[in-house]
């Protein structure tokens, strides 16, 4: 899935592993979000839109649009 989160992180000055660190999974799973290579777990989107201060749009827009998604 299309996201903006290398953007978001890098702009809140965090590198993948920090960001890893941060919501307790690997780096390598980070990356794997970053390059839209990961089947995303919404409770995963969740922690990281905690993480970097954002809501869970703003890192992955086109749930906006998604009928996957309920809260």
């Amino acid at each position: 899935m299309k996201n903006n989160l290398a953007d978001i992180r890098i702009r809140r000055g965090m590198s993948q592993k920090m960001l890893a660190e941060t919501i307790r999974t690997d780096q390598a799973v980070i990356s794997r979000i970053e390059n839209g290579q990961d089947n995303l777990q919404f409770d995963t989107a969740k922690k990281l839109a905690s993480a970097l201060g954002v809501s869970v749009i703003d890192i992955f827009p086109e749930l906006a649009s998604s009928e996957r998604v309920t809260t």
